[in-house]
């Protein structure tokens, strides 16, 4: 019954710390509403989306992805690191937390590096000083 409290209280201290921003709003929350494009009124007409409002859409897309996946491999490394500490006589169970590891940091290396990517393509065709494609700009 120890164990199962011990666990309780670490997955709700896990849980506040990463969902308590989210919910006072005091993260960044730019990826919400996901669509930010047609809302817009000018001259009594809606403004229409863009191809830049497209890729921005994208990046936010992506960006939400890359949130829920952190968020998800955090809950699973602390979940693992959980059962090494509480199984430490258990040799199976500790395997089974050593691949967790391991497997956990591969997937968020492997996100991260794909987000990188992303990142750096959108950035590569929005220039954020003109907020326009790079190669929609007059020359």
């Amino acid at each position: 019954m120890n164990k199962f409290i011990l666990v309780f209280l670490f997955v709700l201290s896990v849980l506040s710390t990463i969902t308590f921003p989210q919910v006072s709003s005091a993260a960044k929350s730019d990826f919400l509403p996901i669509i930010q494009c047609g809302n817009e009124i000018k001259d009594g007409k809606p403004v229409p989306c863009t191809f830049l409002n497209a890729i921005e859409t994208f990046n936010r897309v992506v960006n939400w992805f890359v949130s829920i996946a952190a968020t998800l491999g955090s809950l699973t490394l602390a979940y693992a690191g959980a059962m090494m500490l509480l199984n430490p006589g258990n040799t199976g169970k500790l395997e089974e937390a050593k691949e967790m590891f391991k497997k956990t940091m591969i997937g968020l290396i492997w996100i991260l590096v794909a987000w990188i990517i992303v990142y750096s393509l959108v950035n590569r065709f929005l220039d954020s000083d003109i907020n326009a494609a790079r190669f929609l700009k007059s020359q």
